[in-house]
């Protein structure tokens, strides 16, 4: 459990002006102090996942960076010659004549394995016009000063500035990121990993340099912008021997299709692009010319993780003692004392004087946190590990706990058959790599785009996970079962039950106690075959072939089914064929409770395109838990590999919040006024974090107590079938004064919660109070973010929200001319909404509290990093 801040903000409920447009980070953001010539800044540091597959976020982030920081291996040719080509897809992609970037030889600790000269190194970035450095991620050599001569190179005057790490496989990005943001070195990382990074920095020479406006001013090595052009074209061609990446590009203006969701959005709404925009202003605002007024907002939050439940630092070795009257555990906040051989205990949080003979003052838990068993765990035949980690045994029998499957819906209908234009950069890969430098041959089927994405899954499971058990549906006017694709599991399903739910469950059980799914380690070259085999034709039965699915893994704890489509349901039950109608909509609202119930979780990837009713099929994922995206079909790989990684770690999962009775939760989903609220998850993956925001039942009354209590009891069931209890019990100060409140704020915890609040009000349609409420946090964050630990994380939080901000200020615009669709929210509006609702914290961390992260990602299978790194990207 952790908190909005270290103090409980009981002062009056005051009224602040605010921007009527979103531009508050913009608008009051405060300079930092400056000395003489230095600047202090923010780094925004994107640590891509190699050059290997598509990726929005990269695509986006080369778009609007400010800087490139280009890595190479000393050790090897084939590195530096793609870093040479990177540069110029850099020039041609980034939207800017003058783009700044350094080039980095990294691993110069391995110098008895040199075969890239520093000379070689020194003399292309003299060419290029671009810094040059050697660098040693596991010594940290060199690292610091290389990012400081990138930062100067950028000639914009900015708070924060966008760094983009970019390079070949295996040259070390994630670890020369890592060794500057936290001064750590990590080895064996996850090269699928993909994140962002915010460090504040002081950089020397930084504010002489911008205030010339010259980049890089004061590096021998720069060049102004038409010369620096001038000696790329020229370079570039001399090395048509070597690499014919660069000399193949040509300028094209950019499309919207073109763009990741975000900046399709901006287009849209007429924003302008960021490295074409102004400099942001610096005045308060209060200055603005249109402001509305807004309550403001403060720090009472309470966030409860369920990233380490099945890490338990402090098992208690006897049973819980609850409150005879509140049913809350005793802590170490209790106020007890012992008579005799009895322990009294005065209830902080109801005041019921209870009186226990069978526990001992020295037996009272001492730490805030307490693990307990409830029950011993489920004899299995063999231990099982679900999700990411290694499964080191067989798998067990069909419904036994921790046993989950997943199981892939394909739809394969007609519209799959489409084409999709490749984005600007993926097409450019795709004819280096084909050797066709002519343009054409720059689009796929959505179908061959996910073909390709469950190739590459499956083979990762199979590396990893061997005794994983996969089963493949495909859905269009019929429903097909492959099962584990072995000739005596291929089934398909009866039309004349496509319309009833109950049939279509009672089918799927049946199938699975017919049939022993086999593991991939016997299944694999079979799901290969029949995945090349896949062709579009019919309609879109979903809802049958979802009903099929839950049926099959009903019993099997922990089951995931991933549902790929490009289209609204036509076909069977959960039809949305009429928009207005939508007479399936209580379809997807029954099947989410009835996967919540079983602990199934329900994840839908929708392909961009067609409408495919997304604010009803969605409701599905958003009850199980899974996760919503609306996706290019090249995202589909990396998106079903994240949803792979983010693993469920518990099942029928509970939550208990107690407030003592001077507080209420402040939020719609709860009953008002209640000080004890209980919010059923269901299953619970390692990224699932809620929030709780709480105010005072009587504002402006002074409280009689020193440090007000809290509780949450999350009950849960491990993956080896023990069913456990965890407390967390801790207490805090109150105070009145809103700067004592902001000083101690949590940033990442407050960011947090408001993102999932606006989410859900503007899911609602609640959308005046949804824009309101994370404005008034933007500004509270802004305004009150001092120290560093917050400033990173208050960047962090200004740049997750954007999207949020974006589709709730145009849905705000559209309910106020009255020009809201009958249909709802777009399949993009959805995916957003649903993505915040179920934001995690860890998205908001800032440099400082990375390092829990990382630490978790140092373990990665060798095979899947080699499978990875060979990657042939169609």
């Amino acid at each position: 459990m952790e908190f909005g801040g270290d103090l409980i903000f009981v002062g009056k409920t005051e009224e602040d002006e605010i921007p009527e447009e979103d531009d508050i980070e913009e608008q009051i953001e405060e300079s930092s102090p400056q000395n003489g010539d230095e600047e202090t800044c923010c780094l925004d540091i994107l640590d891509t996942a190699g050059q290997e597959e598509y990726s929005s976020l990269r695509d986006a982030y080369m778009r609007s960076g400010d800087g490139f920081f280009i890595v190479y291996s000393i050790v090897s040719r084939a590195s530096f010659d793609e870093a040479v080509a990177i540069f110029s897809l850099v020039q041609n992609l980034a939207n800017s004549e003058n783009s700044a970037a350094i080039l980095c030889g990294n691993k110069c600790d391995l110098e008895d394995q040199r075969v890239v000269t520093y000379e070689e190194g020194q003399q292309v970035a003299d060419k290029l016009g671009i810094p040059f450095c050697e660098t040693s991620a596991k010594t940290g050599t060199r690292v610091k000063e290389a990012f400081e001569k990138l930062v100067l190179e950028i000639p914009t005057h900015k708070s924060t500035q966008k760094i983009v790490m970019l390079g070949s496989g295996a040259v070390g990005k994630s670890a020369l990121t890592i060794r500057y943001v936290s001064d750590q070195f990590v080895d064996n990382y996850d090269p699928t990993i993909e994140d962002s990074y915010r460090k504040m920095i002081t950089v020397k020479g930084k504010k002489r340099a911008a205030g010339k406006g010259i980049p890089g001013a004061g590096n021998s090595g720069s060049l102004n912008s038409s010369r620096r052009q001038s000696r790329v074209r020229s370079f570039m061609s001399s090395l048509s021997g070597i690499f014919t990446w660069g000399r193949s590009w040509r300028r094209r203006s950019t499309t919207t299709d073109d763009l990741p969701v975000q900046q399709q959005q901006q287009q849209q709404r007429g924003i302008p692009n960021r490295r074409a925009s102004a400099p942001p202003r610096r005045t308060h605002a209060k200055n603005c010319t249109k402001n509305i007024k807004c309550k403001k907002t403060d720090t009472n939050v309470i966030l409860v993780s369920m990233k380490d439940l099945d890490q338990m630092d402090n098992v208690a070795t006897g049973d819980p003692v609850y409150c005879d009257k509140c049913q809350v555990v005793l802590s170490c906040v209790s106020d007890t004392k012992q008579d005799g051989d009895k322990l009294l205990w005065k209830c902080e949080f109801c005041g019921h004087e209870n009186v226990s003979t069978e526990v001992r003052e020295e037996e009272i838990p001492k730490a805030d946190t307490i693990d307990y068993a409830l029950s011993a765990p489920e004899p299995q035949e063999k231990q099982v590990v679900m999700g990411a980690e290694a499964e080191k045994t067989e798998a067990t029998k069909p419904g036994t706990t921790g046993s989950g499957y997943v199981v892939y819906c394909l739809d394969i209908s007609g519209s799959m058959g489409g084409t999709t234009q490749l984005p600007e950069l993926q097409a450019e890969w795709k004819r280096q790599r084909d050797g066709n430098l002519a343009s054409g041959g720059d689009q796929v089927t959505r179908l061959q785009a996910i073909q390709e994405a469950l190739r590459r899954q499956i083979e990762r499971l199979h590396l990893e996970n061997p005794e994983r058990r996969v089963i493949f549906i495909t859905f269009e006017s019929a429903v097909e079962v492959y099962g584990d694709c072995t000739s005596d599991t291929i089934q398909e399903v009866p039309s004349n039950i496509h319309e009833e739910f109950d049939p279509l469950l009672s089918y799927g059980e049946k199938y699975s106690r017919e049939h022993h799914i086999k593991p991939l380690s016997e299944s694999y070259d079979k799901m290969r075959t029949i995945i090349d085999m896949l062709s579009p034709k019919g309609c879109t039965s979903l809802g049958p072939a979802l009903s099929v699915a839950m049926g099959i893994v009903n019993g099997s704890v922990g089951s995931e089914i991933v549902l790929c489509t490009d289209g609204a349901p036509n076909g069977g039950i959960g039809s949305l064929s009429s928009c207005e109608v939508r007479p399936g909509s209580h379809f997807y609202i029954k099947a989410g409770e009835y996967a919540k119930e079983k602990n199934i979780t329900i994840s839908i990837l929708a392909v961009e395109g067609a409408r495919t009713g997304l604010e009803m099929v969605s409701k599905c994922a958003e009850i199980s838990g899974g996760t919503i995206n609306v996706l290019n079909p090249l995202e589909i790989s990396r998106q079903l590999r994240l949803i792979s990684q983010n693993y469920i770690i518990a099942t029928y999962v509970t939550i208990t919040l107690f407030l003592h009775p001077e507080l209420e939760v402040d939020d719609p989903r709860f009953p008002k006024g209640s000080s004890k609220i209980v919010k059923e998850i269901g299953s619970a993956t390692k990224d699932t974090d809620m929030t709780f925001v709480y105010k005072l039942k009587n504002p402006g009354k002074k409280l009689d107590i020193e440090k007000i209590p809290f509780q949450v009891q999350v009950s849960y069931t491990l993956k080896d079938g023990r069913k456990m209890l965890r407390t967390i019990s801790k207490s805090l100060s109150t105070t009145d004064c809103r700067e004592a409140m902001e000083e101690a704020m949590n940033v990442s915890v407050v960011g947090t919660a408001a993102v999932q609040k606006t989410a859900y009000l503007a899911s609602k349609g609640d959308l005046e109070n949804a824009r309101s409420h994370l404005l008034s946090n933007k500004l509270m964050i802004s305004k009150g973010s001092r120290n560093l630990k917050q400033k990173e994380e208050k960047v962090a939080f200004m740049e997750e929200s954007k999207t949020l901000s974006s589709v709730v200020n145009k849905l705000h615009k559209e309910r106020k001319g009255s020009s809201l669709r009958a249909c709802g929210f777009s399949d993009l509006d959805t995916t957003v909404l649903h993505q915040n609702l179920a934001q995690s914290s860890s998205k908001l961390y800032g440099a400082s509290r990375k390092m829990e992260l990382m630490r978790k990602r140092t373990e990665t299978n060798q095979a899947v990093s080699a499978a990875y790194y060979d990657i042939q990207q169609m």
